[in-house]
C-alpha cells in the first residue's frame, strides 16, 4: 500500500499526543523497525509502500485507543523483565528512564518487583 497516507497518520498522532514514535509503533503492533523506516527510512529515503498487515494495523490506531492505554496499568511483572534485560544489556537506569519516559525512582521501584503505576505505553 503507498505509504504516504499512514506516514502522514504517525506523524500526526505523534504530534497531537507528544509521544515518539517507538510508542507508537508498540501501541499499533507494527514493528519498530518499520515505523523507522516509514519516517526516516533508509538513507534518509521514506518508504514507499507498507505491507498491508501494518497499514491496517496502523490505521486502527487512534486517539482513544492511545487515551486507553495511556490510563491501562503494564503488567508489573512484564515491565519488571523488560527493565532487568535493558539493565543487563548495559542501560543505566537515568538511560532507561530517558528511554522510557519513566522517572528514576519509579524504574529503581519496578527493578525490584515493588509495584508501581505505570501505563502500557
Amino acid at each position: 500500500m503507498n505509504a504516504e497516507p499512514f506516514r502522514a497518520w504517525v506523524r500526526q498522532l505523534m504530534s497531537d499526543t507528544g509521544l515518539p514514535w517507538r510508542v507508537i509503533a508498540r501501541a499499533s503492533r507494527v514493528p519498530s523497525a518499520t515505523v523507522y523506516a516509514l519516517l526516516r527510512g533508509q538513507d534518509q529515503r521514506s518508504m514507499a509502500t507498507l505491507p498491508q498487515l501494518e497499514a491496517e494495523r496502523l490505521f486502527r490506531l487512534d486517539h482513544h485507543r492511545l487515551a486507553y492505554l495511556q490510563q491501562e496499568p503494564a503488567d508489573p511483572q512484564q515491565v519488571r523483565l523488560l527493565l532487568l534485560s535493558l539493565a543487563m544489556a548495559g542501560c543505566s537506569n537515568r538511560q532507561i528512564a530517558e528511554f522510557s519516559g519513566i522517572d528514576t525512582l519509579t524504574v529503581r521501584v519496578l527493578m525490584t518487583g515493588d509495584r508501581a503505576w505505570c501505563s502500557r505505553l
